[in-house]
């Protein structure tokens, strides 16, 4: 049976733990794993907006620098053709 799997990730920009807005971060966007099939996915870009990915492969990955002003990243990965007992991992990482 072929399976269609859909894993949404979202995070605030923010410099502590009092969610002070940072200033122009870099952020990663990473999808990795051991699943089959290929996957399309949806990432915030630098200023704000969406943008997709169709039909990759694992892994993948997109670094950008978030322009001042914009406050939620936002990963939403699918993955077509998912089997059973394989594994998928989605991440928003804080570039340094």
């Amino acid at each position: 049976m072929i399976k269609n799997s859909t894993y949404n990730f979202n995070g605030h920009i923010c410099k502590d733990d009092n969610n002070t807005p940072a200033d122009s971060p870099n952020v990663k966007y990473e999808i990795t794993g051991n699943a089959t099939g290929t996957f399309d996915a949806t990432y915030i870009t630098a200023s704000g907006s969406g943008a997709n990915v169709i039909s990759a492969s694992l892994p993948w990955s997109k670094e950008i620098v978030v322009q001042t002003g914009v406050t939620t990243v936002l990963l939403n990965a699918a993955v077509i053709g998912a089997t059973p007992s394989k594994t998928i991992t989605a991440k928003i990482v804080g570039v340094v």
